[in-house]
């Protein structure tokens, strides 16, 4: 019989079956990555990691050439490329504001999709000052051979977020 993950936030009556891999039952968000895993599993998987704050996880997901895209109307927009490009990413953010998910909702339905896009609806915290902000963002992940190799990031509001920078 096969186990059951539930999609969205608290969502019922939307249950997708786990992957079975030799008649074995993985807890979806550690499931070892494999040539069957869909587009669509491999980003629900990351996902699960940046949800449960395991970025070690989610950072061996990533191709060696993975490339992310921020719009240049963020203060810390442009590209960044690697693991590395990835981490000084986050460190101009860190550095300002504390960030967090605060809900991820998968737009493709096919597992096939490429890319994956994904509606993330982020929270930012300034450091400075403690106010709060929430971001919807669009996120196209592209995968290559089961491993993430870009994801362009696409925020509805930019202003709002550079806003904590001044």
């Amino acid at each position: 019989k096969p186990l059951y993950f539930e999609t969205g936030q608290g969502t019922l009556g939307n249950r997708r079956p786990l992957l079975c891999i030799a008649a074995r039952h993985y807890d979806y968000n550690h499931l070892e990555m494999t040539m069957s895993e869909s587009n669509l599993a491999t980003v629900r998987r990351l996902y699960g990691f940046i949800a449960e704050d395991n970025f070690e996880e989610a950072n061996k997901m990533m191709a060696e050439d993975v490339v992310f895209s921020e719009s240049m109307d963020l203060p810390y927009g442009g590209e960044y490329h690697g693991i590395e490009g990835l981490e000084n990413l986050m460190g101009r953010i860190a550095a300002k504001a504390k960030l967090s998910v605060a809900r991820v909702d998968y737009l493709s339905e096919a597992e096939s999709a490429d890319p994956v896009v994904v509606h993330v609806v982020a929270r930012y915290v300034s450091h400075a000052t403690g106010e709060e902000v929430l971001a919807d963002v669009v996120e196209l992940v592209s995968v290559r051979d089961g491993r993430i190799a870009a994801i362009d990031i696409y925020c509805k509001n930019p202003s709002v977020i550079a806003a904590l920078w001044r």
